[in-house]
């Protein structure tokens, strides 16, 4: 494949490779994983998936993510990393899941992410779908002030907000 710029370009971002000596897995990433900065380094989205499908693959069947954050610990290198996850909050209700993904090579963390996992169901509060109600505009929506006057107010400026 090639990208715009007529560069080759990989089909997939990671290789599996097998596990590692921790139980992890071990993944070479492709030149498709390269942000726009480095080719040295990656963009942020690819390890985010790698990240999601760790926790996917701990996560106990008949739960799902309701929240999932990551914390970019450094420059992510193209090249050997590992993945680790499991479950560090565990309960009947809310759990917490975290996987962290390493630099093979340096030996350290790179990214973390942690996700809130809760039961499936199909229970919940009854919810009519109502059409939403209509606003009446209360100012007049300008796209700059007259000439010779500066934008001094705006139709929010009630709530203490002024743009000068």
């Amino acid at each position: 494949m090639k990208s715009e710029s007529g560069a080759e370009i990989d089909p997939v971002y990671y290789l599996p490779e097998g596990l590692s000596a921790d139980g992890g897995e071990t993944f070479r990433s492709t030149r498709s994983t390269a942000g726009p900065r480095s080719a040295d380094a990656q963009h942020g989205g690819p390890p985010a998936a790698l990240l999601g499908r760790a926790i996917e693959g701990v996560t106990e069947p008949g739960r799902m993510a309701g929240r999932f954050t990551m914390d970019l610990l450094g420059s992510i290198p193209v090249g050997p990393l590992f993945i680790t996850a499991d479950v560090v909050g565990p309960g009947r209700t809310v759990a917490l899941v975290q996987a962290r993904l390493y630099d093979e090579g340096a030996g350290r963390a790179v990214a973390r992410a942690q996700a809130w996992t809760f039961p499936l169901t199909t229970e919940g509060p009854d919810q009519e779908r109502a059409p939403l109600p209509t606003r009446t505009p209360t100012a007049t929506w300008r796209t700059r002030p007259p000439a010779g006057r500066a934008a001094t107010s705006t139709p929010w400026s009630g709530c203490g907000s002024t743009v000068r």
